[in-house]
Parts: structure tokens; sequence; C-alpha cells
């Protein structure tokens, strides 16, 4: 049976909601050993997972790293300069995105199935992200305990295993992501997107949600779903809430992308392959920005979500397919800002030029990155 940790029973509370489940033994339904069971080991799962967050609503947003106290006051001037700029900039791409809901309901994470795996505990659970709306994910976590650790949020791509790729249960293992950095002591969650929830197609999906919320878009649903998987990253009771991060690949660089822009709890985000440009990829499709980009001027770009992302670390990865050398142009636009703020280092891009796909020497870089901007993993 898993070894759950000790400090799990120390956390089991009334308040959980695995205890709401199979509360009365009735002689007769099932043995006794069975009922303790069904009631204890989920809600110790869940504890042991998150601690405090298993009844948890959505947190508050954390502070941008590099605040202004200490800094000298040229620099805090500038920062102020462009914190200005970035308000604008920000409000007029959010009104691209469009409005969905206005209140987030309880996390209220539910175990479905825990499972050891070489110098990890992966747990198969379920959360709410839209009042009567549920979603799957991974979290994959090291079983060594030391901590606190980063945490991670990695999206998955294009591809019908979903979250069940990076999280290490479908083929191609160069995109085990979530997997690959709980090994290297990340605390990780993959969730899954939308657009892969059973019963529908992309389009459909895409549908549905504008039948609910006509002036959202699937790219502002995609955001909103990720701060969600974020906010239960960041309550999970090993996980340095200072540092936290994003990685995706194909579809899952676009969640990264537009999470790291808009939310500022990301400290470091990984973008594989995702088509920075408007112009190098289907960022047209209804479940993306849909009839939405129609509104953007000619010159408009992402090299703009770059910018709301300065001064925190950004890699852009690209194999020469969606990404490459292409996407030099966007960057070094973006890098004006991430220099005027002393921090031009911060924001990278690494070429392999090998398709589209994650190669050893991307990971590579990606686990340097990363250790770079959060720092090691075990500290």
């Amino acid at each position: 049976m898993l070894a759950l940790r000790r400090s799990a029973l120390l956390r089991l509370r009334p308040a959980c909601p695995f205890l709401d489940m199979h509360t009365h033994y009735e002689p007769g339904t099932m043995t006794l050993g069975r009922w303790l069971f069904l009631r204890f080991i989920p809600c110790l799962a869940c504890c042991a997972a998150f601690g405090d967050a298993c009844c948890a609503g959505p947190s508050r947003q954390q502070p941008e790293p590099g605040a202004t106290k200490g800094r000298p006051a040229t620099a805090r001037s500038v920062l102020r300069t462009w914190e200005e700029e970035r308000a604008k900039l920000e409000q007029a791409w959010r009104s691209l995105l469009g409005t969905g809901p206005r209140h987030a309901p309880e996390l209220s994470p539910q175990v479905i199935e825990a499972e050891g795996h070489p110098a990890v505990l992966r747990i198969r659970l379920r959360y709410q992200v839209l009042t009567g709306v549920w979603t799957e994910a991974f979290l994959i976590e090291p079983l060594r305990d030391a901590g606190p650790r980063p945490g991670v949020v990695v999206f998955h791509s294009t591809n019908p295993a979903a979250h069940e790729q990076p999280a290490g249960r479908a083929d191609r293992p160069w995109l085990h992501l979530a997997l690959l950095l709980a090994r290297h002591g990340y605390v990780v969650l993959a969730p899954r997107c939308f657009i892969f929830e059973p019963g529908d197609t992309y389009a459909g999906h895409a549908r549905r949600l504008l039948s609910r919320w006509p002036r959202w878009t699937g790219m502002g649903r995609m955001l909103w779903d990720g701060g969600r998987a974020l906010d239960l990253v960041e309550k999970h009771p090993r996980v340095d809430r200072q540092r936290l991060a994003a990685v995706g690949h194909s579809l899952g660089a676009k969640e990264t992308l537009y999470l790291a822009a808009f939310d500022r709890r990301v400290r470091a985000a990984v973008f594989s392959e995702g088509g920075i440009s408007l112009k190098f990829s289907n960022w047209d499709a209804p479940w993306y920005l849909g009839d939405q980009i129609r509104a953007l001027s000619l010159e408009r770009d992402h090299d703009e979500l770059l910018k709301l992302i300065a001064p925190r670390w950004f890699l852009l990865i690209g194999g020469g397919a969606a990404d490459g050398q292409k996407s030099r142009p966007y960057v070094e636009r973006a890098r004006d800002v991430y220099r005027k703020l002393g921090v031009s280092d911060r924001l990278r891009l690494f070429v392999h030029d090998k398709g589209h796909r994650l190669p050893a020497e991307a990971r590579e870089a990606m686990l340097r990155f990363l250790a770079e901007a959060l720092g090691e993993a075990t500290r």
C-alpha cells in the first residue's frame, strides 16, 4: 500500500471534502475494513498533497518578484514608468481576451488515485475550475522530504493523451515534462486543457464556452484555468510560493505565454514551439483567439506579451517549425523593456533546429534555466 507521510495524519481534519463521503458505517453494506479504507485513505492522500488547500478557494496574487524596495532611485523611476505603460498594455490585451466569470469557486481537490513511481509520488485528482465545472490533473512531487520547493504548472501539448502525457503515462518520453521536473525536485501539476474534456471536439468545446459566456474567448478560458492550476500549486504545503513557474510545449506553450503575461505569480516560464507570433500558428482558431484576432492592428503581436512578463524570466525554445530564428525579432523587441529594467539576460531564446519537438539538449536547457531562475529545487 502506498506509504503516506506522517504529516498527513496531523493535517487530517473534519473540513476535508473526503470526510463527507461514507460518513456512517452501516453493517451489511460493506466490510468494516473497506469502510475505513473508503473513509480515510482518499482524505489522507488529499491532505498529504494539499494540506489546508483541500477546501481552500482561490488565492490572492503575490507581488511580482523584484519589487522596488531597496533599488536605486533611477531604477525605481524606470520601473514606475514601465508599470504605467504596462497597465495600459495589459488592459488592451485583456479586452481582447474578453470577459468570463467574475468569481472563482472553491477548488475542492479530490484524489482519484495515488501511486508510487521511482523517486516521486504521482496523484491523479480533480478540482473545480468554474462553478460546477471540474477538470483533472496529475500532481507529481518528489519523495525526498526536503523543502520548500519550487512549484511548476506543466501544460500538455495537442495529443489525445492530454495531461497523461506530461505525467509519464503515454508515449513520447521527451514530453514527460512533469515527471522529469518532479524527479529534479519540483512539485508539479499537469492539468487537462478544457478542449480535451470528454464528449466534444475542440471547436465544439469552444462553441459551448461562447454560448455560456458570449464575450469570452478560448484563450481567455485557458488563462483562467491556468490561474486555477497555479492556485492549487501554491497552496501545496511543500511549495515555496515565491518560486512558481509554467512550462509548456505547442498548445501548452500558448497557455504558458498567456499565464506568464497576466499572472505575476509566475516567476519563470518556458515556451516551446508554440508559435510566438500571431502569424506563426493557428491563433485564430475558435479555441484560441477566434474572431477577436481581427480586432488587433497589424503592428500588434505577442512581443507585447513578452514585455508584460518583464522583469520576470522567460525562455523561448524553437525547433525551426513553429519557432526558431524567425522568433528572434519578437524576442529582441521585448528585450528593450528588459534592458531598461536592467535584466536583459532574463529573456532568452534557445534554437535547436530539430523540428516540432523537445530534444534532450532543449530539455537540459530548460532545467538549467529553471534552476537559475528559481534556485536549486532542493534548496
